[in-house]
């Protein structure tokens, strides 16, 4: 089950969820040259949001980790967002 999912917010106020109801959108879909702010939610609301502009390039992956063995699965997602402007990177782990 997913605990955490994307949404994109563009200039014009509309909304690309990584969630729509039955649709899963890819990060490919977003249009990062319309971008205003990467929000980062949670089943209990936002934990995350960069503020976007032209000289800021939006980072966000999600490394996924497991353990197995002795009748426990365990799987750990860690979300890394942030941004990249002038050379510098500004990245936040956000753990599950």
């Amino acid at each position: 089950m997913r605990h955490k999912h994307w949404r994109a917010v563009y200039n014009n106020g509309t909304i690309l969820k990584q969630i729509d109801g039955d649709i899963e959108n890819k990060f490919g879909d977003i249009d990062l040259s319309q971008l205003n702010k990467f929000e980062l939610v949670s089943n209990n609301g936002f934990i995350y949001t960069v503020l976007l502009n032209p000289l800021r390039k939006l980072i966000y992956f999600v490394r996924v980790t497991g353990s197995f063995g002795n009748g426990e699965n365990k799987i750990d997602e860690v979300h890394h967002i942030g941004y990249e402007q002038d050379g510098e990177k500004h990245i936040q782990k956000i753990n599950d």
